[in-house]
């Protein structure tokens, strides 16, 4: 008996595990569907932090053919982000090679229990960047296809929001060359 037991239940763990492989796939794809349901709409910030210090920017800074959101709300580790926010630099340099068509927004949409805290943080990093403080949660709200899994929280867009790169490139050298490809990609289709 031992033996069509051990059979069935490794037949059994197999099987487990591809359901559970397939089941994601398809989580996966109908996260990206969803996200890709609609442009993207970005709002007007009037909480911008610059190397510690509250800012004002002008609407053309932001005004390039492509933006890369990353996107920090409750299901995210706020302050963590925060931390790690010096990881982007090499991005921010590549973008300034493209004659600055490129630019990154680093919006924080922290738990309402969080927010003072983590615009502590934002004022305690001496970043040269806007980070974006979305305290009422206008991104979201404008945005409400975007998926609460953060898998779909770092994303290219184009000037008219339409989402052209999903993922983060932090996480690979894959995934830093295929971003890549891509901005430049674009940015020569569309010069």
């Amino acid at each position: 008996w031992a033996g069509p037991i051990q059979f069935n239940m490794r037949l059994f763990v197999i099987c487990a595990a591809l359901s559970a492989l397939l089941s994601c796939s398809s989580d996966l794809e109908r996260g990206y569907k969803q996200l890709k349901s609609a442009d993207i709409v970005l709002p007007t910030y009037e909480s911008i932090v610059i190397n510690g210090k509250d800012s004002i920017i002008s609407e053309d800074y932001f005004a390039t053919k492509l933006k890369y959101i990353v996107f920090c709300d409750s299901t995210n580790c706020n302050q963590c982000s925060i931390d790690h926010i010096y990881s982007w630099e090499d991005f921010i340099e590549y973008s300034n090679t493209l004659d600055h068509q490129l630019s990154f927004l680093f919006i924080y949409f922290p738990p309402k229990n969080e927010i003072e805290e983590i615009h502590t943080a934002l004022y305690l990093t001496e970043f040269n960047y806007p980070m974006i403080l979305d305290s009422v949660g206008a991104f979201r709200s404008q945005n409400p296809h975007i998926p609460t899994n953060r898998m779909f929280h770092n994303f290219l867009i184009d000037e008219k929001g339409h989402i052209i790169f999903v993922g983060n490139p932090l996480l690979s050298d894959e995934s830093s060359a295929l971003f890549k490809e891509t901005v430049e990609d674009y940015l020569n289709q569309n010069s």
